[in-house]
């Protein structure tokens, strides 16, 4: 790979005679359309094959046959169960939301929806008052806890939703981007409950992000009264959604089972699933070629490879992601990057459209007649389509020459800023959940063109990256570092939280009035509710930060190619905007199994 990238990058700056305009115009890379034969040797037939194999979701539910027990796979152990102090999801929850309620979701579509649509999960109806200051939510009459102790099967009542509030806010890092109490610019003030099925929540002033921020992607997971002092949410479930962890064997094995209390009677369709813990990539591949899980999601310079392996095999092109992979900068006084020119140079240094390409293996796919689309990522994600600007393009308006490819600029850049013969700069990363190794390696390659001699440096992601570094506020041992994170429920709160000086969990930290005057701009967003109003504010925002670049987007958004047994029904007919494929409507065709 190391060798693969120094031919790619040499050729790209020999192309470029120093540092030209980016090769293509538009972030959206079409690598293929159609059944096109090879230009290097590929024949139609062979493309066409490839081309049938892209399967599309079908809505089977009227032939469904109940019962059976999905395999599944996971690719890391989970070390807390708890849904107020889990890390995983942005503080949307992990492993244990599979059980867990929320007060809304997003609603189910076949085929899927442009945008999303929001119904009662733990409650069967809400409303909101015109003024935005209060909602109020009625409970499902049969709502049922898990049936083993000490929930014992019973209805869900207000209790558990104030309860569950309360301990959110007491517990959870990420109550900031719901409680007033935890940040003055977020609006819920309290829950409270007028009787066992009506939970009523007050604010503090309207807000844009409410109603998905109580739902999917929103951190307020409803758990039973139980778990203060019945059983230890650390490591057992006790929840009201679909499925119940049955069995939870550390380093080996997660088994979940239907609720039979689950208030929805069609669905699940299949009785459990099992996830093996299987944190080898290697064996993941290897264990559903033998057929031993349902579905698997190959690297994408081994896509050929697994479909020719697994000839049987359907293949799904799934949606696109809706994570940032940014650069942050210390905000120390003494840092280097204090000088906008140092952080404008440090993007300017990435060649966006080399990293989409060879990590998507698009030229390689390309080739066979696949068609992987890829968004370079702004900001906001390329799969937050509603909401996401090309980061190049016209509507960035100044702000897109920042995201240019651009290595003579960059060291006109570094040498005004006063480093004529670069720097020297200690990059951190935690090798794993955010970036990595060659990944980091990469960006160093590329920030060297430029003068940035980057000394990188990995750190343990839970003893020393998350508290250390992540959650530092730009204070942080180092000059910058590396991290990886999805949108949350709402563009705007992914803004305030990571992205701002004052944000709950901000990796972004500077104090200059650049920095406020974008947090000025999110905080009028969050405010409006107006949806075409608050689109518009968010683009502005997008378009400040662009020329502020505060913190570095460097990657691309793509739809990754799943590969499924024929014998799984249902794959992807039900999709959600932002959360994406879910089990509840999969069925097992065993007739299919061989």
């Amino acid at each position: 790979m190391a060798a693969y990238w120094d031919r790619r990058l040499s050729r790209r700056h020999a192309l470029r005679a120093g540092g030209g305009a980016a090769l293509g115009a538009s972030a959206l890379f079409t690598l293929a359309c159609g059944s096109r034969g090879s230009s290097s040797g590929g024949s139609d037939t062979k493309a066409q094959e490839l081309q049938g194999k892209i399967s599309l979701p079908i809505d089977t539910s009227s032939k469904a046959k109940r019962g059976g027990i999905y395999q599944y796979v996971v690719n890391t152990d989970e070390t807390n169960l708890d849904p107020f102090t889990t890390t995983r999801g942005a503080g949307s929850g992990g492993v244990e939301k599979d059980a867990y309620q929320k007060l809304l979701k997003e609603k189910e579509f076949p085929g899927g929806s442009k945008a999303q649509v929001f119904e009662g999960d733990a409650v069967e109806s809400y409303e909101l008052a015109p003024d935005g200051l209060t909602l109020t939510a009625k409970l499902r009459p049969n709502n049922k806890f898990d049936p083993r102790p000490p929930t014992n099967g019973r209805t869900m009542t207000s209790a558990d939703i104030v309860y569950s509030w309360n301990k959110l806010v007491a517990a959870s890092t990420y109550a900031s981007v719901l409680a007033n109490s935890k940040d003055p610019s977020v609006p819920i003030l309290n829950v409270t409950a007028p009787d066992d099925r009506t939970v009523v929540y007050k604010m503090a002033f309207p807000w844009a992000p409410l109603i998905p921020g109580l739902g999917d992607g929103g951190p307020h997971q409803i758990v039973p009264v139980e778990s203060e002092d019945k059983f230890n949410t650390k490591n057992t479930i006790r929840g009201s959604g679909p499925w119940m962890l049955q069995d939870y064997q550390p380093s080996a094995m997660f088994s979940w089972r239907k609720n039979p209390g689950y208030y929805r009677s069609e669905v699940p369709l299949m009785d459990g699933y099992d996830s093996p813990i299987l944190t080898e990539y290697s064996a993941r591949i290897a264990q559903f070629k033998v057929k031993r899980i349902n579905h698997i999601v190959p690297n994408p310079p081994d896509l050929l490879t697994a479909i020719a392996d697994s000839p049987a095999a359907l293949v799904y092109k799934g949606d696109v992601g809706i994570s940032v992979k940014h650069v942050f900068f210390n905000s120390q006084p003494t840092s280097p990057f204090i000088d906008v020119r140092m952080r404008r140079a440090v993007s300017l240094s990435i060649d966006r459209e080399l990293f989409a390409e060879v990590y998507t293996n698009a030229d390689k796919l390309k080739k066979e007649g696949i068609v992987p689309d890829i968004y370079l990522n702004n900001n906001i994600a390329g799969g937050v389509r509603d909401f996401w600007l090309d980061p190049r393009g016209k509507d960035m308006q100044d702000a897109a020459q920042y995201f240019q490819f651009n290595v003579a600029e960059a060291k006109k850049l570094i040498a005004a800023a006063g480093f004529p013969n670069g720097l020297d700069v200690r990059a951190r990363f935690d090798g794993t959940t955010h970036i990595t190794e060659s990944n980091a390696a990469i960006m160093s390659q590329f920030m060297a063109a430029s003068g940035l001699r980057l000394k990188l440096e990995k750190a343990d992601y839970n003893t020393v990256f998350l508290p250390l570094i992540l959650a530092s506020k730009g204070n942080f041992d180092g000059d910058m570092s590396f991290s990886n994170g999805p949108m949350g429920f709402s563009p705007a709160t992914f803004f305030e939280r990571a992205l701002s000086y004052n944000g709950g969990t901000t990796r972004s930290a500077f104090k200059d009035d650049g920095q406020k005057k974008i947090d000025g701009m999110i905080e009028q967003a969050l405010k409006t509710v107006d949806p075409e109003k608050y689109r518009s504010a968010v683009y502005d925002i997008e378009r400040e930060m662009g020329r502020y670049q505060g913190a570095v987007a460097y990657d691309y958004s793509t739809a990754p190619f799943t590969l499924v047994w024929p014998w799984v029904k249902n794959w992807d007919a039900f999709k959600l905007v932002r959360t994406g494929t879910n089990l509840l409507h999969v069925w097992l065709d065993e007739t299919l199994r061989n």
